[in-house]
């Protein structure tokens, strides 16, 4: 475990699950239709993903976060969904099917520090397909919200638009 002290954290939340029972309790707390089993455990995960997502944490933008049970609610509910149906894809699906994108430019932003999705993903992608660019920014992590990668993502957007043919 990379984050071994928020993972301790955010297991509190869980009393009594092992490991690879979280997805299916987490699914059923949050999915609760009250806020006394759904809220404790949203915001557990919530403050969990945004610590392991982001190079350096902030605390300010975690206490912004809190501040708003139902985004929280929102983008947990959501996550927890797409977790619990393997995000909708066949493992190596993306990777596989690489060749049917060959031909259409992309512009690859990818935090070196991404502990979410390494960035040896993105560099494979990046190798297969000849018309991408990709952008391994130094101060960045999985989230799009730390400055480094802000930039570079606006950048990326703003050089896609020589592309317009494509959207």
């Amino acid at each position: 475990t990379l984050f071994p002290e928020e993972y301790d954290a955010v297991m509190l939340a869980f009393p009594g699950c092992k490991h690879e029972e979280v997805l299916d309790s987490l699914y059923k707390r949050v999915m609760d239709p009250s806020p006394s089993v759904h809220m404790p455990v949203a915001r557990a995960i919530a403050i969990f993903i945004t610590k392991c997502g982001m190079f350096s944490p902030n605390p300010k933008i975690i206490s912004n976060l809190l501040m708003n049970d139902h985004a929280v609610l929102c983008v947990v509910r959501l996550f927890s969904h797409y977790a619990k149906n393997g995000f909708f894809m066949k493992e190596n699906a993306l990777m596989e099917n690489l060749d049917k994108l060959k031909n259409i430019p992309f512009q690859i932003v990818q935090g070196r520090y991404d502990m979410i999705c390494p960035p040896r993903t993105a560099y494979k992608i990046h190798q297969a397909l000849p018309h991408s660019s990709l952008v391994l920014v130094t101060d960045g992590g999985h989230s799009h919200g730390e400055l480094g990668m802000a930039k570079a993502l606006t950048q990326a957007t703003e050089n896609l638009k020589a592309h317009s043919e494509y959207f």
